[in-house]
């Protein structure tokens, strides 16, 4: 999860400092989506969404959200259900975008 074009309240982030964060790249190839300047673009401030309690390699996938409004209802939903709901909702990816895939995978073991 990753607000774009605004700065949500740092608690609500799990990786709140750009290109830091523990066992995850500095940078990210974002050319696809931005163009051809942000093909070595420091990893931005984000949050994480697990939909599966399990240690392994997981695949990457980047859901922009555009206000802050409907990032607290991520925040507060705390759920992939929350957010397919709103995507769902937002056809056309007016305040969430849709998965965009990567070609990044991080390593965790996710303990309850």
């Amino acid at each position: 999860m990753t607000p774009l074009g605004f700065r949500p309240d740092e608690s609500t982030l799990h990786c709140p400092i750009v290109g830091q964060c523990i066992n995850h790249p500095s940078t990210i190839d974002l050319s696809r989506l931005f163009g051809p300047s942000e093909a070595n673009a420091p990893l931005p401030a984000h949050s994480h969404i697990i939909d599966t309690i399990t240690g392994n390699w997981w695949e990457l996938k980047v859901v922009g959200v555009k206000d802050l409004t409907t990032w607290n209802e991520v925040v507060a939903g705390k759920s992939l259900a929350t957010v397919r709901s709103l995507q769902a909702a937002d056809p056309n990816a007016v305040h969430i975008t849709a998965d965009n895939d990567t070609n990044t995978y991080l390593f965790f073991e996710v303990q309850r």
